[in-house]
């Protein structure tokens, strides 16, 4: 089983602090490469879409790389601590892309080991035996199923960042997010029209592909897309910032 470095990053915000429960403070690995990392407050899972092959990692046995054997066919779970160490022991610039990821190995009975390598030196990690009391919840009860209705609101990945240190800036500690519902949220917002300002907000007013999002909503689909501007709220003990945020327009995923 290969891991990607930028899958094993992806969920680290979102491990626990010490203090927390114990599993929690672990990233769990899936049978199917998928990693898992949550604090009670926020989940993340990273899925790779593009996986590469085990016959593809490079063997280094001299250095003490343990040979692969077979993937690990059950979940289990690696300590934060242990993720850094892979994570830093993959090196950032080489043009062998499979270097950048590290490798999932179990022989037998034994608990699954990870190693990552430069091709001068490995770092090998061992799994946690969930035997310890290490049980990780089942964070598939907090996941939309497949068919289940969602609103999906998509905002740049810029955009976030711009409010988070905005409210960052005034010691906010939580922001308030107001998604327009109704058909209604499809369409520009034509209150005081301004030619002048009309190419500033048009990216706001999601006219590129305002129809494309109005037809799914009235089609019936089971998920709709906003396209409206959301609303942005959020205050410390001096100052309230109040604002709007651009979705995405057809880049929900």
């Amino acid at each position: 089983m290969i891991l990607r470095r930028e899958t094993l990053k992806a969920v680290l915000p979102a491990v626990a602090e010490r203090g927390d429960a114990a599993a929690l403070q672990h990233v769990q690995v899936e049978p199917d490469g998928a990693c898992v990392a949550t604090d009670g407050h926020l989940l993340l899972k990273a899925t790779e879409t593009n996986r590469f092959d085990d016959a593809d990692f490079p063997r280094n046995a001299d250095r003490g790389m343990p040979p692969f054997v077979t993937s690990p066919t059950t979940a289990f779970l690696l300590p934060k601590l242990a993720v850094d160490r892979l994570i830093k022991a993959t090196p950032t610039k080489t043009p062998i892309d499979i270097l950048k990821a590290v490798q999932a190995t179990v022989n037998g009975d034994q608990r699954p080991t990870v190693s990552a390598t430069d091709l001068e030196a490995v770092v090998t990690v061992q799994a946690v035996d969930p035997a310890d009391g290490h049980r990780f919840p089942d964070y598939a009860r907090v996941l939309s199923a497949a068919d289940q209705p969602v609103l999906r609101v998509t905002l740049a990945v810029d955009v976030l960042a711009s409010l988070i240190q905005s409210a960052k800036a005034i010691g906010a500690k939580t922001a308030t997010l107001a998604i327009p519902t109704g058909v209604e949220a499809q369409e520009r917002d034509a209150r005081t029209p301004d030619p002048a300002l009309d190419h500033v907000f048009e990216r706001m007013n999601g006219t590129s592909c305002r129809q494309c999002s109005r037809s799914e909503w009235q089609h019936g689909a089971p998920t709709g897309q906003i396209a409206a501007p959301i609303g942005i709220r959020y205050q410390a003990s001096d100052v309230a910032v109040v604002g709007a945020a651009a979705p995405c327009v057809g880049g929900a995923v």
